[in-house]
């Protein structure tokens, strides 16, 4: 069973009283019901007497005739005619679009559901068209990087779920996705897209099918302390806990926007310099390894580095030894205390 819209659809019509109506056949140059509809399949109708009396309404198709399912308006007071006073006569059918089926085309109210076409497949491409899918639910498969989405006009949109693991690629003007980042996909994360024409698409919202984050900050987002966009996950946390390598020489630097805590392998005699990049009542530890051949190495602290006494480094192969300072921002020291390997 479907609803009917069709043009040039037109017959004459046999009723007797308020019945149904017995379809004739088409008037020349129109077509008949029959042409167009199915039994049990529904339209909008208009029947209009010759001597004056009319209605509109929704029917439904039956064997040799169109039943008068429901009465929209009528020159009985928006109910059923009996256009020959229960005789019976015929009248002028045919299909219509009445002005109560249609929203205007600023504001008005959908009276039931408008539901859209099985999803469409598109295959991953760097241009993935989901401008012309046949559908508004996409689904996109294959694990090619996309930078493009196809062109249509300003205003459509489309719902889409990915099969996979791809690269979106953002784009400031083509491809806006959320937090002006590349998004890596996963199977079933879903997505809405809206086309601002020229084949430019905006991401208005990104849902990942496992209820994550779509972009994380990372460690150094983290000790940055400056990206409100990126949220801090268990991993975040747990990646800017970790240490951070320093290359050894004469001079060794550390970078505290990099991590808090720090691991260097001695291959020279060293001096520890000032470190960059700190930040006020953050607290600092340095690892300082020796090799586990071709040592020992000397190591020395730049006078930023407030020590109770001057520091020995263990001299043992594979000894290790640890600094732990806080920095004071308005004194520009870390306070340091030295902890030597057992």
């Amino acid at each position: 069973m479907a609803h009917i819209l069709a043009d040039r659809v037109r017959e004459t019509a046999t009723v007797t009283g308020q019945g149904d109506l017995t379809l004739n056949g088409a008037v020349t140059n129109f077509e008949a019901f029959s042409d167009v509809m199915a039994n049990a399949d529904t339209c909008w109708y208009a029947a209009v007497q010759s001597s004056g009396g009319w209605e509109v309404g929704k029917g439904t198709k039956a064997s040799g005739t169109l039943q008068r399912t429901e009465i929209l308006q009528s020159s009985n007071s928006d109910s059923k005619v009996d256009f020959y006073a229960g005789g019976t006569g015929t009248v002028d059918l045919f299909m219509v679009v009445p002005a109560a089926a249609v929203l205007p085309r600023i504001g008005g109210t959908l009276a039931g559901a408008l539901n859209w076409a099985t999803a469409a497949t598109v295959a991953s491409a760097t241009t993935a068209d989901i401008g012309a899918a046949a559908s508004n639910f996409v689904s996109i498969t294959g694990t090619t990087t996309i930078t493009g989405l196809g062109t249509i006009a300003a205003g459509a949109m489309r719902w889409v779920k990915f099969g996979g693991a791809l690269t979106l690629t953002h784009n400031g003007t083509s491809l806006i996705l959320p937090g002006g980042a590349n998004i890596t996909t996963a199977a079933g994360d879903t997505a809405v897209f809206i086309s601002e024409g020229s084949g430019n698409w905006r991401c208005l919202a990104y849902q990942r099918a496992d209820g994550g984050i779509i972009t994380s900050g990372g460690a150094s987002d983290f000790w940055a302390g400056t990206n409100a966009t990126k949220p801090a996950t268990a991993k975040t946390i747990a990646d800017a806990a970790a240490r951070v390598s320093l290359t050894s020489g004469s001079t060794i630097n550390t970078d505290c926007s990099l991590g808090r805590n720090f691991k260097v392998t001695l291959g020279h005699n060293a001096t520890f310099a000032k470190p960059t990049n700190m930040r006020d009542g953050e607290v600092y530890t340095w690892h300082a390894k020796q090799p586990a051949s071709g040592g020992p190495y000397t190591g020395a602290f730049n006078a930023a580095f407030e020590f109770p006494s001057t520091p020995t480094l263990s001299t043992a192969a594979s000894k290790s030894d640890l600094v732990t300072a806080m920095y004071d921002a308005d004194a520009d020291l870390l306070i340091a205390r030295f902890s030597k390997g057992s």
